[in-house]
């Protein structure tokens, strides 16, 4: 198991991320983003995918980071950013494992999220 702790500033608002792979948090788990699907190791997905997850805590946006390195290496990391609590993904790769995690951000002075992370390979 995968961990790591970082404390970032952005835009005014401390970022504290907490990741842990392999595995989902549960609803008593504060820090943590819940992923709905794809679920965690999914085979055969498609190449346009929805990545999809729980309401966090009232946030009211969310950062997706998906990677095919588990140690999400800046040269194969693509970030996105949405309001929603879910986000469709275009143009992946064929027979290919891509992992990703979800951040909170609920504004203000200050937010708290999680970076669990779930993989899936595409069809």
């Amino acid at each position: 198991m995968r961990f790591n702790l970082s404390l970032t500033l952005a835009l005014g608002a401390a970022i504290i991320l907490f990741g842990c792979s392999g595995s989902n948090p549960t609803s008593s788990d504060p820090l943590a983003v819940q992923f709905l699907s794809p679920s965690n190791g999914a085979t055969a997905v498609s190449t346009s995918p929805t990545l999809s997850w729980k309401s966090w805590n009232g946030s009211n946006s969310y950062r997706v980071t998906l990677s095919t390195s588990p140690s999400f290496s800046y040269s194969t990391e693509q970030g996105y950013s949405t309001s929603g609590t879910s986000l469709q993904v275009t143009g992946l790769n064929t027979l290919t494992t891509y992992y990703w995690q979800v951040w909170a951000y609920t504004g203000g002075d200050s937010s708290s999220d999680s970076g669990y992370v779930w993989s899936f390979t595409t069809n």
